[in-house]
């Protein structure tokens, strides 16, 4: 992830709807590990084992509860993680576990520093203005039909679990724990909008239906 241009394409996203995802996605879960974090989470295939009575038994198992999910350092701002020192998600990195030190200005300028060669950087909240700007950037025409959202916001459970843990005290400790990850999403966000200035589509049927994502930077 060094050198010249890149013609990577990624997407990045908020972090209180990311956390919360993965707490409801199995491998993303401490109590369904897929990622072998740590020694002591049960991993999916344990968990499997158990289910079906293979292995130690489902009741045996403690549990790590959503609380617990949220004061994990391997948890905490994946995304700058991932593009400052290209681990794995859910990997400390080694300055971390060395000087037990977590992620700092200089990790999140390296993170910046990669993702600015990427071609182009996404943001999944602004669903339809990245899916313009990814169809121009590799040549594909849309149909209007193309931004309809296939599935919104996950599931009933999803959306009503994501209502209830961004309030406080969760809310604020998300935040607080993924401040990182908070600025990426901002410098996404601004790339974002600003590509689509430099590309001349301030008046695109698309950009002007999500105009209030983009609004500060296009009126600069």
């Amino acid at each position: 992830m060094r050198g010249g241009p890149m013609r990577h394409v990624t997407i990045i996203r908020e972090p209180v709807g990311r956390v919360i995802s993965a707490w409801h996605y199995r491998c993303h879960n401490p109590n369904f590990d897929c990622y072998h974090v740590r020694s002591e989470f049960r991993t999916f295939r344990q968990y499997t084992l158990s289910r079906d009575g293979k292995g130690t038994a489902l009741s045996e198992w403690v549990n790590i509860t959503f609380d617990q999910y949220l004061r994990i350092p391997e948890y905490h701002n994946v995304q700058t993680r991932v593009f400052a020192a290209n681990l794995a998600p859910y990997m400390l990195s080694e300055n971390e576990m060395k000087n037990k030190k977590l992620l700092q200005e200089s990790d999140f300028d390296r993170a910046i520093s990669v993702l600015s060669r990427f071609a182009v950087v996404l943001v999944l909240e602004s669903y339809s203005i990245s899916l313009l700007m990814l169809s121009l950037n590799i040549g594909v025409d849309l149909d209007r039909d193309d931004f309809t959202h296939q599935r919104g916001d996950h599931s009933p459970i999803y959306s009503t679990a994501k209502d209830i843990l961004s309030r406080d005290p969760y809310g604020t400790m998300i935040l607080e724990a993924n401040a990182w990850d908070l600025s990426l999403h901002s410098w996404a966000s601004r790339r974002l909008c600003l590509d689509i200035r430099s590309k001349g589509l301030e008046a695109h049927p698309v950009v002007l239906k999500d105009t209030h994502i983009c609004r500060s930077d296009l009126n600069q």
